[in-house]
């Protein structure tokens, strides 16, 4: 007999009947059994069971809506009719799908009680609520469940302009999910999501040519992007990339160029002017700079109209002027534009220069007595170093070391890679009657010896 079938009988036995004895019985029924508190049994009138499986926005078409589930009415072995309502809009379907995993489970099931349909809705927010229908018409129609769907139409949108910059490319266009006002347009560039960007553009064409969008369905942005072709594509929501159109832009690449234009030597040092333009960029490149083999990264970033003038794309910002510390001598410089994306580093150029070498060089600016010591000051420095250098002072014969070290804006305001830290002064003990003093820059550093710069007798 069937599982929901049971029965609760007394038997009379017509012998007697030990422990754990077994025989059989014949029985056959005369009436359906049912239970209809736990819906068990074959019950005339038992209302319909099952269970709303899934509400999903639709794929499959503009506006719709995919509602998944079961329902088995035990009054009928034919299909049980399904009311499903969109929000407030009913629709009728039936069961008649498979679904063994219902039979597996409701004993006396059919293997075709599931539903699978796809309904149209209006955009937005929507409640979706499905009925079994009794087929009985005694208990009612239960309710199998409801589900909150967001529903939208099928993406729309296009690029209005796909451009390459140095080092960038530039977009604008439009893209709309009528019933989703949160949605992106998403730029992808050689297969890979390059940005997400927000609609922010008022676009009354597009609105007033698709009725229920929101006004602000542009956009525009600005991606980075090295030198060479690039596929752009456009895509919205959760389409594949590129499903809203694609194009193709090349963009200037390659190396960077430039030039050294001076390389000019001076007291402890030279001076180095150029300009450098990386073609993957619109900012400022770096340039290295070797001075005899020794290296200085600097930026150019310095004003230079010409260079403006000639690459408009690229702008002014791409000059160089630097004051770098050399020995005394003859001094090589090279200078090389470091490469950004497509490319390699490029030599600018190098030139040869002479940096001025020699002895000390200073003046003795006072040099008196008060009473028994004598007082003076002046400035000193070597031109084949910007550091502060030893001076001598001799009283008599006597010797004393000074450093010229103190502060002189005035010197270095003619000198200025030397800076200002070249002035001396001091008060040493010169006794009774006339005394002779010198003062000696000593040399430090380079070629040369050490000066006289002045003696006196006070």
């Amino acid at each position: 007999m069937k599982v929901d079938t049971g029965y609760d009988i007394g038997i009379t036995a017509s012998h007697p009947v030990t422990t754990n004895a077994r025989t059989s019985v014949v029985w056959e029924r005369q009436a359906n059994l049912c239970d209809k508190t736990l819906s068990r049994g074959e019950c005339g009138g038992a209302p319909p069971v099952g269970v709303l499986d899934s509400v999903t926005a639709s794929s499959s078409g503009a506006g719709s809506v995919r509602v998944t589930g079961w329902a088995w009415d035990r009054d009928t072995t034919g299909p049980v009719p399904i009311h499903i309502y969109v929000g407030a809009v009913g629709n009728a379907t039936t069961t008649g799908g498979a679904r063994s995993d219902v039979a597996a489970v409701y004993a006396g099931a059919p293997g075709n009680t599931g539903f699978d349909v796809t309904l149209p809705s209006a955009v937005g927010n929507q409640r979706v609520c499905a009925y079994a229908i009794d087929v009985g018409g005694v208990l009612g129609n239960p309710q199998l469940g409801c589900r909150d769907v967001v529903v939208t139409t099928i993406p729309r949108g296009t690029f209005d302009s796909v451009v390459a910059r140095p080092g960038s490319i530039e977009v604008s266009g439009w893209s709309v999910i009528p019933g989703d006002p949160s949605s992106t347009a998403i730029v992808s560039v050689d297969g890979a999501i390059a940005a997400r960007l927000n609609r922010a553009v008022a676009r009354t064409d597009i609105q007033v040519g698709i009725s229920g969008i929101e006004l602000n369905s542009g956009f525009s942005g600005s991606i980075a992007a090295t030198g060479g072709r690039h596929v752009v594509c456009l895509t919205t929501g959760s389409l594949p990339l590129g499903a809203l159109g694609c194009r193709i832009v090349d963009i200037a690449g390659g190396s960077p160029f430039g030039a050294l234009d001076v390389v000019s030597g001076r007291s402890g040092g030279v001076s180095v002017v150029g300009w450098a333009v990386d073609p993957d960029i619109t900012s400022p490149d770096t340039v290295h700079v070797y001075v005899n083999g020794v290296g200085y990264a600097v930026t150019a970033d310095a004003n230079r109209p010409d260079i403006g003038g000639g690459l408009p794309a690229y702008g002014p910002l791409h000059g160089f002027s630097v004051d770098l510390p050399a020995p005394g001598g003859v001094a090589t410089v090279c200078a090389y534009g470091i490469n950004v994306g497509v490319g390699a580093h490029t030599l600018l150029g190098c030139r040869t220069t002479w940096v001025p070498t020699g002895s000390p060089i200073g003046v003795v600016d006072v040099l008196a007595r008060a009473g028994n010591a004598v007082t003076g000051s002046g400035w000193v420095y070597d031109p084949d170093t910007a550091a502060s250098i030893p001076v001598h002072v001799y009283v008599n014969g006597v010797g004393y070391a000074v450093t010229a070290n103190g502060n002189r804006p005035d010197f270095a305001g003619t000198m200025p890679f030397y800076g200002a830290a070249h002035g001396y002064s001091f008060s040493l003990p010169i006794g009774a009657g006339p005394g002779t003093v010198c003062i000696y820059g000593i040399e430090s550093a380079g070629t040369g010896g050490n000066v006289l710069l002045g003696c006196r007798t006070i």
